[in-house]
C-alpha cells in the first residue's frame, strides 16, 4: 500500500476512486485495506448487487461518473462472469475489461451464459476501433 501511495505523491496525484470490476478477491480484495490506509479515498465503485467489498456506490449499465474534474468513466453492465460485473470506458480511450475478456479470448463463465458473454462482447466491441482494451 505504501508503494501506491508513494507513486501518487511522486506524481502530484490524489487517489481518490477505486474503481472495481467485480467481486472476487483478486479484483476487490484490497479495498477495505486501501480505503483504511488512503485516508484520501471517497469512493469505491462495483457492479449493481455483485457484493465488492467495500463499495460505496453500486453502478450500472449506461451509469457514468467523473472522477476529479478530469476523468470520465462510462460503466457497461457485462454479468457472466459475476452477476454484476461492469467494465470501465474510460475517458473514450481505455476500457477496464476485468474478467469479461482476457489476451487470449473471454473470461470464465462463473455464474452467467453464453449469451450473456455475447452481449458483454457486442458492448465492448461496439467501442471505437482505437479503444485499448486494460484486462
Amino acid at each position: 500500500m505504501e508503494a501506491i501511495q508513494k507513486a501518487a505523491k511522486d506524481n502530484n496525484a490524489e487517489i481518490t476512486t477505486i474503481l472495481t470490476t467485480h467481486s472476487h478477491w483478486d479484483h476487490a480484495g484490497g479495498n477495505l485495506q486501501l480505503v483504511k490506509e488512503c485516508s484520501t479515498i471517497d469512493s469505491v465503485f462495483g457492479g449493481l448487487k455483485d457484493e465488492v467489498p467495500g463499495v460505496t456506490h453500486e453502478v450500472g449499465d449506461g451509469d457514468s461518473l467523473m472522477i476529479g474534474n478530469q476523468t470520465y468513466v462510462k460503466v457497461l453492465y457485462t454479468p457472466c462472469h459475476t452477476p454484476g460485473h461492469v467494465c470501465y470506458y474510460v475517458d473514450n480511450a481505455h476500457v477496464f475489461t476485468g474478467d469479461t475478456m482476457f489476451v487470449s479470448g473471454c473470461g470464465n463463465f462463473n455464474t452467467g451464459t453464453p449469451e450473456q458473454m455475447t452481449k458483454a462482447f457486442d458492448k465492448i466491441l461496439g467501442l471505437p476501433d482505437d479503444t485499448v482494451s486494460i484486462a
